[in-house]
C-alpha cells in the first residue's frame, strides 16, 4: 500500500524546481482507503498504477478527480505538501509563524500615506 500511496502523491505532487515530491510528506492510508480503492480499481490494481508511466498515471488521476473521495485525498495531500517544513524550506519561506514578530515589511512611503489619508476621511460605507 506505501508504494502505491507513494505513486499517487509522487504523481500529484512531482517535485519539480527544487520542491520535493509528495510522497516526502506522507499520508495515512487509511484515511483515505476509499479515494486509493477507486484509483486501484481504475489503474487495474494498485501494482498496475505503480508500474505505469507518469502520463499514464496523470491519465488515471483525471478519470477519477472528480470522485468525492479523490477529491478529499487530494485536498489533504496539498495541505500537508504545502504546510511541510520541506516544502516552505524549498520555497524560501521561513519556518518561523507570522505572529507574534510579524513579517518584515517595507516601509510605507508618501504616496501610500496620502491614499490612505482618502480612505480614513471617507464615512462608513457598510450598515
Amino acid at each position: 500500500m506505501t508504494a502505491f500511496l507513494d505513486a499517487v502523491l509522487d504523481t500529484l505532487l512531482p517535485g519539480v524546481d527544487g520542491l520535493p515530491s509528495g510522497s516526502r510528506v506522507g499520508l495515512d492510508p487509511a484515511a483515505h482507503a476509499e479515494a486509493l480503492r477507486v484509483i486501484g480499481a481504475e489503474a487495474g490494481g494498485d501494482a498496475a498504477f505503480v508500474a505505469a508511466s507518469t502520463d499514464a498515471r496523470s491519465e488515471i488521476l483525471r478519470r477519477v478527480e472528480t470522485r468525492p473521495a479523490f477529491q478529499a485525498l487530494a485536498a489533504a495531500a496539498l495541505t500537508r505538501y504545502y504546510q511541510s517544513e520541506a516544502v516552505v524550506t524549498a520555497m524560501g519561506w521561513r519556518l518561523a509563524p507570522p505572529q507574534p514578530t510579524g513579517h518584515k515589511v517595507a516601509a510605507t512611503d508618501a504616496a501610500t500615506w496620502e491614499r490612505l489619508e482618502k480612505v480614513k476621511a471617507r464615512t462608513r460605507i457598510w450598515r
